[in-house]
């Protein structure tokens, strides 16, 4: 949130500068002359071999760098007191800052790039507060599911019910967190490109703190992990060659017990050795020396400790299926009932000791099959049946799911979350398509977003030749994962080869990779980075004495496919490098497909009430002040009296051309009006289909302003609001609980005496006009099936209610088929979706009455009994031309989707809708109460009056 001007009861004006634009000119000016740079830097650095733009990313780091050293002297208490040597060392830094600073063409690009960043971050300021308190909820959930495990794995002995509901309401709680944050970011492109961002810097900074990535599907396994070992019992842990099991197990060790694990040395070691081995100490006493399982299992190194000097540790028994099968029953005999705080008596040594609590033997392996041969055994039922199974597959690279991409950009980036690398040699290729346009709730107001998609292109014509499309790591990404489908005899790209496209061991993986992009990031003159890894590889390559030539021809045709050719030594050129944003990296992935073009608000104008009463209307446009743009629904912080006011900037004052402001809580303040007790109602409701819980929030005054206007210019109508606002505030308790219970998600008004049927048909849906081949054109004529004609068409149809003022709470989706609940009533008749026999339908319709949904469905195991309405045909009607008119589509235009509307009869039938995309016009039809179809589902609507 940013400083804002204007306080509600005055015109101050004055914008509360903060140095965001230039923050190295602010530190310079501070600090200096104090730190006296000018006689301890001479001025010599060179920096000519630099681009500006790496210039300014040095610069900026240095500035990082000098922050921290600042940072980390003041936590010392250290003020005057330093050393010679430290402040030197500062000097050198700022020095360094400054003489990078007075390049003109250096500052220029950094205030530049400095500002483009602001405002990237700004064009989201509307959900940029929620993401990013969301964000810091799930990083606190995911500690805390961590900490819950390793509590509970060193008491496996003894957990109680307590234990398990805390570990189960964190898992829950992260789910549940990680559910809202898809969602969210589902709604909001660039928030959806910074999330992207901020991940690759989290990955690099892990990588640079502990060596090891979290990408989520190793944060996957590692969740796995935990709750495996919190049985006590050992696990197997198995895989492919080269998806990194040992690397996994190792640092899932050091999440749950804080120390590294002990490996076993091999196929050839013994179960006794790896428990103790006889010493005889300087005094001729004899005592053993525990070994990698004895030391993990009991906490000492030898049997002279008294006590234990750890709580135990995991072991890793590398190959496992290597040994004899004697041998694996051996060890799992013994292991097996090692549960922690029992008592044994420890073989080898012959003495009792008790297991530490931290103690959990795991095994790795490859299972044996046909394309696994050198050794390794089966391993026996009885040995597996001790077991606790976890699979680990190779690290993916999808379209959808590019983490090996995702793992290299990370290792590019610096101790500053830096991106060194060029753009043009990282980013894959994307063909960008028309432009389209959505809808969008953003910063509480509903926006029309125009957008463009791009899909990644996988060819591109180079020197008149088809090469693989994209920058060298997306390619080397690619090649990476064709190498991983390889080992696990997967169909490759190279599928023509037939068995010959498979290799026998790995040669070359993403560890490796990733190592050596990090030493690139370290180099000052930067070579192409396609030139130094390709280097690096060939140099690999020709090391690999103990790999068939086979193995190394294919590997090298794998590279060769993706346009990476190993075999040449001709120097690459250099290429451009530019500064990137965290929207610039966020962007790399095919993760984000599109990019907004333009966003406007639905709305031009509205109104606001404020705590006092008084109704002020503003125009819903951006406000410029002192330079800076301010966007409707961005939150900003007011000063009054020493304390800080959060506000929400909606529009220009229409009177006086003034900002307009409400206040901001954690709920925010709803607009009130006379006889309204509640404007806005909101809900959570959970999807039964993902499990996912979705924020739902109807603003009736928005809604009232919208349909107003759509009723008058559509049907010449006038809306009365004051019976609105009492239909909804006498049942506003009730419409809050339907929306939780089934998702309603829109409301219509439907007034009294609205217009015939067919007049709303030919004012309302045979007036759409559509764009066809760039031009205009009107949609056809309705088509009306033959039982609906013989029914006496539009004219013939009964609804199954009174001509009365009605809010009607229904599904905003597209088609029937997206969402569960409806889904749920296709191939159902009447009678299943009702709960009534034939007979009390057939009456209902003959009568004109109500036919009620009233039944139970049962989605992913999950009994959902249902209690809710039909849909009316005009009811459809109007809800398909209201959204034709925000989005341009219509209501149920697939072939799996038919709306039938129980709320309305013709003759003795029911009637149903959809819109054919092919004719370009509406479906009207009608069918017997015992049809069940499933292309044929029931749209559900809640209704409310006085």
């Amino acid at each position: 949130m940013e400083q804002f001007f204007p306080k509600p009861e005055g015109l101050d004006t004055t914008i509360k500068k903060k140095p965001k634009e230039d923050p190295l000119g602010v530190f310079l000016e501070r600090f200096g002359d104090e730190l006296g740079v000018d006689s301890a830097v001479t001025g010599k650095m060179d920096f000519s071999y630099l681009t500006p733009e790496q210039r300014a990313e040095s610069m900026w780091a240095l500035f990082q760098n000098v922050k921290r050293s600042m940072v980390q002297m003041r936590a010392r208490g250290v003020q005057k007191g330093l050393t010679e040597d430290e402040l030197n060392e500062l000097r050198m830094g700022v020095g360094a800052i400054k003489n990078l600073y007075e390049d003109e063409e250096v500052k220029k690009v950094f205030v530049e790039q400095h500002r483009r960043h602001a405002q990237e971050r700004e064009a989201i300021n509307g959900d940029l507060e929620k993401f990013e308190s969301l964000k810091r909820t799930i990083s606190t959930e995911e500690g805390s599911l961590d900490d819950y495990a390793r509590r509970i794995f060193g008491k496996r002995g003894n957990i109680n019910e307590m234990d398990r509901m805390l570990f189960k309401t964190a898992k829950n709680n992260l789910s549940e967190s990680r559910a809202r944050m898809d969602e969210l970011l589902g709604l909001n492109a660039e928030l959806r490109v910074l999330h992207q961002a901020e991940n690759i810097g989290k990955y690099a900074k892990e990588l640079r703190e502990k060596g090891y990535m979290w990408l989520p599907s190793r944060r996957e396994f590692l969740e796995q992990f935990e709750e495996a070992a919190l049985f006590g019992r050992p696990l197997l842990v198995f895989g492919e060659s080269g998806t990194g099991k040992t690397e996994l197990i190792k640092n899932a060790s050091l999440k749950l017990t804080g120390l590294i694990a002990n490996e076993t040395p091999g196929k050839d070691t013994r179960f006794e050795s790896l428990i103790a081995k006889a010493k005889i100490s300087t005094n001729g006493e004899n005592y053993y020396e525990y070994q990698e399982i004895g030391e993990a299992a009991t906490g000492m190194s030898t049997t002279l400790d008294e006590k234990r000097s750890h709580d135990g540790r995991i072991v890793i028994d590398d190959e496992f299926n290597l040994l004899p099968q004697a041998e694996q029953i051996l060890r799992l005999s013994r292991i097996a009932s090692w549960k922690p705080g029992r008592k044994i008596k420890m073989p080898v040594v012959n003495r009792e000791v008790e297991i530490a609590p931290d103690f959990l033997y795991s095994a790795s392996v490859n299972l044996a099959s046909d394309k696994y041969t050198g050794g390794r055994s089966d391993i026996p039922l009885e040995v597996m049946r001790k077991f606790h199974k976890l699979e680990v597959g190779f690290i993916p690279q999808t379209d959808n799911d590019p983490e090996i991409y995702d793992g290299m950009i990370a290792a590019l980036m610096d101790e500053n979350g830096r991106f060194r690398a060029s753009k043009e040699e990282v980013s894959p290729a994307f063909e960008k398509e028309k432009e389209e346009t959505r809808l969008i709730q953003k910063g509480g107001q509903e926006i029309r977003q125009n957008v463009r998609k791009w899909e990644l292109k996988s060819q591109e014509e180079k020197d008149g030749k088809t090469v693989m499309a994209g920058g060298f790591v997306w390619r080397l990404a690619c090649t990476l994962n064709e190498l991983n489908k390889s080992i696990a005899h997967q169909e490759t790209v190279l599928k023509r080869k037939g068995e010959g496209q498979y290799l026998n061991k790995v040669l070359i993986d993403v560890g490796r990779i990733t190592e050596w992009l990090q030493t690139y990031v370290t180099m000052e003159d930067k070579i192409s980075l396609e030139q130094f890894i390709t280097e690096k590889i060939r140099d690999q390559f020709s090391e690999m004495k103990s790999f068939s030539q086979e193995d190394r021809e294919l590997a090298k045709d794998f590279f060769a496919h993706f346009s990476i050719d190993l075999k040449s030594d001709t120097e690459r050129p250099r290429v451009n490098f530019e500064v990137m944003t965290p929207r610039d990296i966020g962007l790399l992935s095919p993760r984000v497909r599109y990019e907004i073009v333009s966003e406007e608000s639905v709305l031009a104008e509205s109104f606001y009430v404020t705590p006092e009463g008084k109704r002020v209307e503003y125009k819903i446009q951006r406000f410029e002040r002192g330079g800076r743009e301010f966007i409707p629904g961005e939150l900003y912080v007011r000063e009054t009296d020493g304390k800080k006011y959060a506000e929400k900037f909606l529009g220009i004052n229409k009177e006086n051309g003034l900002p307009v402001l409400a206040p901001y809580r954690k709920e925010m303040a709803v607009s009130r009006q006379e006889n309204t007790t509640m404007a806005v109602a909101q809900a959570q409701w959970r999807n039964p289909e993902t499990q996912k819980e979705q924020s739902i929030e109807i603003d009736v005054e928005k809604v009232l302003a919208e349909q107003k206007k759509f009723y008058k210019d559509r049907l010449g109508l006038e809306i009365d609001e004051r019976e609105v606002r009492s239909i909804w505030n006498k049942h506003f308790a009730e419409i809050q609980s339907e929306i939780e219970k089934y998702g309603y998600d829109e409301i219509l008004i439907v007034p009294a005496d609205l217009l015939t049927l067919g007049t709303l048909n030919s004012v309302l849906i045979e007036t759409m006009e559509e764009t066809v081949s760039g031009k205009k054109k009107q949609v056809a004529a309705t088509f009306q099936g033959s039982n609906f004609a013989t029914g006496g068409s539009f004219a013939g149809v009964r609804n199954s209610y009174p001509s009365k003022y009605r809010l009607v709470l229904t599904h905003s989706i597209q088609s029937i088929e997206d969402h569960p609940l409806l889904k749920a009533t296709r191939n159902k008749t009447v009678m299943q979706v009702t709960n009534l026999d034939e007979a009390e339908v057939v009456r209902r319709i003959a009568n004109g009455k109500d036919l009620p949904v009233h039944c139970t469905f049962e989605i992913n195991g999950q009994e959902i009994e249902v209690q809710a309405e039909g849909v009316s045909l005009e009811e459809y009607d109007l809800q398909q031309r209201m959204r034709f008119d925000k989005t341009g589509e219509h209501l149920d235009t697939k072939n799996n989707s038919i709306a039938r509307l129980l709320k309305s009869y013709s003759g003795s039938l029911v009637v149903h809708s959809f819109w054919r995309p092919a004719g370009r016009r509406l479906a009207v039809a009608a069918a017997a109460p015992g049809v069940a179809d499933d292309t044929l589902g029931s749209r559900l609507s809640r209704s409310f009056s006085n």
